[in-house]
């Protein structure tokens, strides 16, 4: 058997997936947490940096400060939220994060 010879199947790419039932809504579920949670990081920043007076925070600081402030939770929660999605079936806990994600983007707006 030579080592050289190619399969004469296709190579499957990663948009492939994109198609298949089981992948499809996790992929567009995590791309539209991510964009949120950039949208709102990027909305609170650009306020308090230009439209609010904060008298103990400079401007210059305030972007920084946001950034840590949005990592913090998941400094904080990402061992509980391993141990709760071990413990529940992760349909339930994916629907349940995205319905309070949504009901927090709804207050904030």
């Amino acid at each position: 058997m030579n080592m050289h010879t190619r399969d004469s199947t296709p190579h499957p790419n990663q948009f492939a997936l994109l198609r298949q039932r089981r992948f499809a809504p996790f992929f567009w579920t995590q791309f539209s947490g991510a964009a949120n949670d950039n949208l709102f990081k990027f909305s609170l920043t650009v306020m308090v940096t230009y439209q609010l007076s904060v008298s103990w925070l400079p401007p210059a600081l305030a972007g920084l400060v946001i950034g840590a402030l949005f990592i913090l939770p998941f400094l904080l929660f990402s061992a509980t939220s391993g141990q709760l999605t071990d413990k529940y079936p992760k349909t339930l806990m994916i629907r349940a994060v995205k319905n309070l994600e949504i009901a927090i983007m709804l207050l904030a707006a």
